[in-house]
């Protein structure tokens, strides 16, 4: 839990963003002191600006009234009023004034977006304007100002590695997770070539967790990962030869339960190129 804290109060400072790295550059100054976020009205004054930073937790949907959002960090202002080091689930209203942002892979821009581009694993940054002197109920109260949707600047660049397998165990100590792997892109098989199939992949602040069931899609935490589920890790590496204990040592970028036997075939018949 103090990695949590330390990660979190870095992430806040804009230093570094735990599960939306891409963010960074949608805070800073650029040349000619213009903000790389899109202009909004002034702030009331009395007012303090809450940025709540998480994964996505369900699709809203066209029209939604409310986004579900699994906080894992935030700015100081927001961290206060969480007042837990733990993932957190949280409902955000969503009003006819509250902006819905997507962000580009550079993370330097920002087009306007509905609530129906928004999807379940999303990593996001909701922002509400309160009072100074607020409970987390009574800010939850009023819609959220802006939601800004980081997927694509937050993606790791490099080559994705995908592998398929059944969960053995999982250890959240070490924060690892031991599959015996059954299959994956070509890529990740021959990266495994020579290997035990049996491994252990590890997670981060910045690892999505889904579950895929009857419900439709939701971002879940470790712990939903049960032994004998067939999960589908995505890790990324800048290279395609990556050495496999390499692999090993990078924390997914997403990891995922009860994936539909059609979805992960597309994805690997998608990244089974050397360019990919």
């Amino acid at each position: 839990m103090k990695a949590f804290r330390v990660a979190a109060a870095a992430l806040a400072l804009g230093t570094s963003i735990a599960v939306v790295p891409g963010l960074a550059s949608a805070n800073k100054r650029h040349p000619g002191h213009q903000s790389a976020t899109p202009t909004s009205k002034p702030a009331p004054p009395h007012t303090t600006k809450y940025v709540f930073r998480g994964i996505v937790e369900a699709t809203p949907g066209a029209g939604a009234a409310s986004l579900q959002v699994q906080v894992r960090s935030g700015n100081p202002a927001a961290l206060k009023l969480l007042g837990s080091t733990e993932w957190v689930n949280e409902t955000f209203l969503l009003g006819p004034t509250t902006q819905v942002f997507s962000w580009n892979a550079a993370g330097t821009s920002a087009a306007p977006a509905a609530s129906a581009n928004v999807l379940a694993g999303d990593p996001v940054a909701v922002t509400v304007w309160g009072a100074s002197k607020t409970s987390l109920a009574t800010l939850l109260a009023s819609p959220a100002t802006r939601v800004d949707d980081v997927l694509n600047s937050s993606k790791p660049a490099g080559r994705i590695f995908i592998f398929v397998g059944k969960v053995v165990a999982s250890d959240s100590a070490t924060a690892g997770l031991t599959v015996n792997v059954t299959g994956g892109n070509w890529r990740a098989m021959f990266a495994l070539k020579g290997q035990n199939t049996t491994q252990t992949f590890h997670w981060g602040t910045s690892t999505v967790f889904l579950n895929h069931g009857a419900k439709g899609t939701r971002a879940v935490t470790p712990a939903t990962m049960n032994v004998g589920d067939t999960v589908v890790l995505r890790v990324f590496s800048a290279d395609f030869n990556s050495q496999f204990t390499s692999l090993l040592n990078t924390p997914a970028w997403r990891i995922s339960n009860h994936e539909p036997a059609r979805l992960v075939q597309q994805d690997i018949r998608r990244h089974n190129g050397h360019n990919l």
